[in-house]
């Protein structure tokens, strides 16, 4: 049985979608393991960084229209509201699927935004409607990963209940500290009501301009704030051009493997499957 693990952080812009998407394609296909990523943030972001425009544009013939993510149909807006509909989760799941980099993407886009009216609406419990899709597909991979939207909410609420463990990016400023407690009292009253089984995989510390004094005090605060909880020993480094890679379809490592941050996009999933295996 798969195992579900969010990337979660009530604030934007701390690469919770680059940290998601590089333990995803680095698990698929360097440590052959079997991956779902369910893109779950309207931004759509883990998709174009899988290059998904660039699949459904590859045998575009003359005079055809140019795909973009945000034309796609069948999306996890599209699944959710099925099963907030009828109760149950679609038969054929894989025309919500593609298979790209050797992960199964389950993709969105703008119209994801749309989602937390739909889930307010629903006369079910609003927050389970994730959970009953992830456990029809779970058995079918070793881990099954979700990138959300930054924000809490149902949206939020539905990923929170169907994980097992969270992994929480943040970058080392003082904003992200002041708003990590929140955070984490979020997370408590989760585990309190609607998910006791959940816990906190770990920190993963993100965008860090290293050699600065704010940073090593910041970094230092995060470690001492934050003693009672796992962080991930590589530190991932700013990169001020990072969004090249997804104008080619591509992660970072991808793009460019000897990169710094790339190097420790590696190190990091090589300490995430050491936890794992001295955990199981």
């Amino acid at each position: 049985m798969g195992k579900v693990i969010s990337f979660i952080n009530q604030k934007g812009g701390v690469s919770k979608t680059s940290s998601v998407c590089h333990l995803a394609y680095i698990l698929a296909n360097e440590k052959r393991k079997k991956i779902a990523l369910i893109d779950f943030d309207g931004q759509g972001n883990t998709t174009k960084s899988f290059g998904l425009e660039d699949f459904l544009n590859k045998e575009m013939s003359e005079g055809e229209e140019y795909t973009r993510v945000v034309d796609l149909k069948n999306t996890m807006y599209e699944l959710m509201c099925n099963i907030i509909i009828t109760g149950e989760v679609p038969t054929e799941l894989n025309k919500f699927k593609y298979n790209l980099k050797n992960v199964d993407i389950f993709p969105s886009n703008i119209r994801l935004n749309g989602l937390e009216k739909a889930l307010a609406m629903a006369d079910n419990d609003s927050n389970d409607f994730l959970k009953t899709f992830i456990k029809k597909i779970k058995n079918n991979y070793d881990y099954v990963l979700i990138d959300s939207l930054p924000k809490m909410g149902l949206h939020m609420l539905n990923v929170l209940v169907a994980s097992d463990e969270i992994i929480i990016p943040t970058n080392p400023t003082i904003y992200a500290i002041d708003g990590f407690g929140e955070l984490l009292k979020n997370i408590q009253k989760i585990q309190v009501g609607l998910n006791k089984n959940l816990k906190v995989n770990g920190i993963i510390i993100t965008q860090a301009g290293e050699g600065t004094s704010a940073y090593n005090y910041l970094t230092e605060q995060i470690n001492e704030v934050f003693k009672d909880y796992y962080v991930y020993k590589p530190i991932i480094p700013f990169v001020k051009n990072w969004e090249e890679s997804l104008i080619f379809g591509k992660i970072w490592a991808e793009h460019k493997p000897k990169h710094k941050a790339s190097i420790r996009y590696h190190e990091f999933v090589e300490e995430f499957l050491k936890k794992e295996k001295k955990e199981n």
